[in-house]
């Protein structure tokens, strides 16, 4: 992209240094010879003196064939003529211009089309001023981006070592509770609910089941901690139990609370949701509901067969017969899964990781869940484990998030002889 400055002043330096890091094509024209020698001396970028008002110097800049132009100078009517005579002489795709003067801003109809055509007019003092408004009114937030005219606001909230139960707040958790589990159910299932279908869910086999695996999981963990008496409150245990368990499944990777400390039940019961994820078609990673309900399915109707042998007994799934194909595919998934699982493990452990450290480790990133247990528990992390153990876990995060297949093709050499 060819790219051209007008004003070699601190704005227009900066952007120039910043843009020619990306490789851009830029040209800075300025009337200051300081300026322009600062310019020459410092960056790699192409440095003309002159008015950027100029025809003639436009047309040395390379105008004709410049994709946008920046007109940054202190003066604001300078910066307008430059744009004005960019659209006119030869139609730069982008134009804009810093205009400090408030008299001008007011003036929103002198920069559309019909007149200056000044696609993006920027009043420094006023951006800042919205800004600071903006987080003022939320203050925990580092960065605030407002699109479709401020109907959707994008926030940024600085991490927390503590992760969500920095906030101490119940209500946080119930709602980032209940929107992880909505982002770890199939997606096509809240489309149908959004196109007036409100019987989409629950007719759904997959989602019953990773509704059931949830709720029972929950009330597991919430009748060990009680019972431990690692909580006083059953409502604490609740609230406790269904956010991890949550954010464990639909590998969130949020935390209320070191689970390190719970109860080896409980933390042994995290670890399997590791391996079973969200469903199908969610944000959600690990081997999915609906493989795991498929595998449950056909180990059951292999004890059926063991009754009656000369029975015909298909597997069906939301009322339609799954095909061979399909059962050897999530087989096929699942063993790899567990195969990469249990080779990424031993590896892990001969470069000292201890065995809990290890299996969850492995666990955590091929799910692309989040926290796991012992040295990387939720209140720890990763860096503290060797150079080698960090390549094969991050190997495992891609293994994990292409679903098996995608990366391990590549090792199949019947693949590079195609």
């Amino acid at each position: 992209m060819s790219i051209i400055i007008i004003g070699a002043g601190e704005v227009g330096y900066h952007l120039a240094r910043r843009l020619s890091q990306e490789k851009q094509n830029v040209v800075i024209i300025d009337r200051d010879p300081e300026k322009i020698r600062r310019v020459q001396n410092t960056l790699d970028v192409q440095a003309i003196q002159g008015s950027g008002g100029s025809v003639g110097v436009l047309k040395q800049a390379g105008i004709s064939e410049a994709s946008m132009i920046i007109a940054v100078t202190n003066s604001d009517e300078a910066n307008m003529i430059s744009c004005l005579v960019a659209g006119v002489q030869d139609r730069v795709p982008k134009k804009i211009a810093r205009v400090r003067d408030p008299d001008y801003s007011a003036l929103f109809p002198l920069f559309d089309k019909e007149h200056l055509d000044i696609d993006y007019v920027i009043n420094p003092d006023l951006e800042v001023a919205e800004m600071i408004l903006k987080l003022v009114e939320v203050p925990e937030a580092t960065e605030l981006v407002d699109f479709a005219d401020g109907q959707i606001r994008m926030i940024g909230f600085p991490p927390k070592n503590e992760s969500v139960e920095f906030y101490r707040s119940p209500f946080i958790e119930y709602a980032i509770t209940f929107y992880m589990f909505v982002a770890g159910a199939n997606f096509s299932l809240h489309y149908r609910l959004l196109k007036g279908e409100p019987t989409a869910l629950f007719p759904d086999p997959e989602f019953r089941f990773y509704l059931a695996v949830v709720l029972f999981s929950t009330f597991l963990i919430m009748l060990n901690l009680f019972g431990t008496g690692l909580y006083k409150s059953l409502l604490d245990c609740f609230r406790l139990a269904i956010f991890q368990v949550v954010s464990i499944q639909t590998t969130t990777g949020y935390t209320t609370a070191d689970f390190e400390k719970w109860p080896a039940f409980s933390q042994y019961l995290l670890l399997l949701l590791m391996f079973i994820g969200g469903c199908a078609g969610s944000t959600g990673g690990a081997i999915k509901c609906v493989r795991i309900l498929i595998l449950l399915k056909h180990g059951m109707r292999e004890l059926k067969q063991l009754i009656h042998p000369h029975a015909v007994i298909p597997i069906k799934l939301g009322g339609k017969i799954l095909s061979p194909g399909t059962l050897r595919g999530v087989w096929a998934l699942s063993f790899l899964y567990m195969l990469v699982f249990v080779l990424a493990s031993l590896v892990v452990s001969l470069l000292g990781a201890d065995l809990l450290t290890a299996v969850s480790a492995v666990a955590t990133t091929l799910g692309n869940t989040g926290p796991g247990l012992a040295e990387v528990g939720p209140m720890d992390n990763f860096a503290h484990l060797p150079t080698a153990s960090k390549w094969i876990l991050t190997f495992c995060m891609l293994c994990g998030r292409l679903e098996i297949y995608t990366l391990l093709i590549l090792f199949v050499p019947e693949f590079w002889r195609k």
